[in-house]
């Protein structure tokens, strides 16, 4: 049984399905693909996933991983779409276009001092190293350069951290491979 040999896929397929109703609601609003959301359509997008103004990038990076999780175990394109549709979201939200870092936060957060990246996962894995590991999926899944350059601007500004600590954001380096 392919499930039973490939746990971690199985589980983050249920966490995908679980979001299931929710998330296809992007596509009743066409947001996929190189579409460019609006303000107002990209608001509404947030509160259909239950996400708000304040959501991190954890919430785009592991809901973006879970769908492509369920992807390629039950070869819906569909979910290919939203992971991608998420991750240029996130991508607008969370990415410093100069340095290449995938913050935690938006920019414009009001109740932050200092804008973090952190990529150490605990008990939760990181936002930040699972977008990495999300970035080098979507590559090889659709072939776009465009996720290798972002994934290749953020393990260049992030990869004195890595070498450090190569234990503490092991989903950075799993993005490696």
């Amino acid at each position: 049984d392919r499930f039973a040999l490939r746990p971690n896929v199985c589980v983050a397929g249920v966490v995908a399905h679980f979001w299931r109703t929710k998330v296809e609601s992007l596509f009743r609003l066409s947001l996929v693909g190189d579409h460019e959301l609006g303000l107002l359509e990209e608001r509404r997008v947030h509160l259909l996933l239950g996400l708000s103004d304040d959501d991190i990038v954890d919430d785009h990076a592991l809901l973006a991983h879970g769908l492509i999780a369920l992807h390629r175990i039950s070869g819906d394109p569909a979910r290919l779409e939203q992971a991608k549709a998420l991750v240029a979201a996130g991508r607008r939200h969370f990415r410093d276009p100069d340095s290449g870092i995938w913050y935690d936060t938006r920019p414009d957060q009001a109740d932050l001092l200092v804008r973090a990246s952190n990529l150490n996962d605990g008990a939760m894995p990181s936002g930040a190293g699972t977008m990495m590991l999300v970035l080098a999926q979507l590559a090889e899944l659709t072939g776009d350069d465009a996720y290798l350059d972002d994934l290749e601007a953020f393990l260049a500004a992030s990869s004195v951290s890595i070498a450090t600590n190569p234990v503490g954001p092991i989903r950075s380096v799993m993005a490696l491979r």
